[in-house]
């Protein structure tokens, strides 16, 4: 089969052959992999030279297999194999079923990404009817995920903000009320101008500068969550934009409750009748 395989600790996975995997213990068993996620995470374990992971392995958290004419979620192989391969092999008590008429691969992005859009904006910050919600971060997935999840939870209006405007344009139909495109020129002003009075949450996937640039527009007493540093490990943050400021930090691997992960439609709607359980 064709995977994509991490050999050793610090060297650059490709794209191999290798006989396809066996289940090595009871209720463990071999599954097709129909679609696979490609996480932050993933690409972390790639090129992390300290990962103490076994070594050769199969990267891949995430996937959605098929077993018997039926197609699941499943959350992670057991190692060391991964999903970014033909086959892979499971825990058969991990996988979670999904409803018939859900794309394959649209319920990936349901999984790891989702969680960390939806999770902590409605257990950590707590979206509120009527607030104002800034989402950094928003053409990601998770951003997307976020920017349905602050709607859905009934914001008054939610500012989408990122750099590729092509997808932020479309999230004013899947429930942005007004985006910014980063420039690293202008970011705070822009932001002050789409929040208009004032935000109450800030989601963060991003950190960095955009970070201390959204927190110009915060209110006092807003709460904050950050979930992911992409542009950037450290942010600009005078004493004055922390002052009177909730902060928070979420991951899936230590909330206390993985909770549910929100279905979509293929419209990018949200709708609450379509929830893909997950397990921590």
């Amino acid at each position: 089969m064709r995977a994509f395989l991490l050999s050793e600790r610090g060297a650059t996975p490709s794209v191999v052959d290798l006989p396809t995997p066996t289940p090595q213990e009871a209720g463990q068993i071999l599954v097709t992999v129909v679609a696979a996620g490609l996480n932050p995470v993933d690409t972390l374990l790639a090129v992390a030279a300290n990962d103490r992971g076994p070594h050769p392995r199969v990267l891949g958290l995430e996937g959605v297999v098929s077993l018997r004419d039926r197609v699941f979620y499943v959350e992670r192989a057991v190692l060391p194999n991964g999903t970014l391969a033909e086959w892979t092999i499971v825990k058969e008590s991990d996988l979670i079923a999904l409803p018939d008429d859900l794309d394959p691969t649209s319920a990936v992005p349901l999984g790891i990404a989702g969680l960390a859009g939806w999770v902590p904006m409605e257990t950590v910050v707590a979206v509120k009817k009527g607030e104002t919600v800034i989402v950094l971060g928003a053409t990601g997935a998770v951003g997307q995920a976020a920017v349905k999840a602050a709607s859905y939870l009934g914001a008054g209006r939610v500012v989408a903000v990122g750099r590729n405007e092509a997808l932020l344009k479309r999230l004013l139909t899947r429930g942005a009320d007004a985006y910014v495109v980063l420039d690293g020129q202008n970011d705070a002003s822009a932001i002050k101008d789409a929040v208009n009075g004032g935000a109450d949450v800030i989601f963060d996937a991003i950190y960095g500068e955009p970070f201390a640039a959204a927190l110009r527009s915060a209110k006092d007493g807003a709460r904050t969550v950050t979930v992911g540093g992409m542009a950037g490990g450290l942010s600009p943050l005078p004493s004055r934009l922390l002052i009177g400021k909730s902060f928070h930090g979420y991951s899936n691997m230590t909330a206390p409750s993985a909770g549910q992960s929100q279905g979509l439609p293929d419209d990018g709607q949200a709708d609450s009748s379509r929830r893909v359980p997950h397990r921590a």
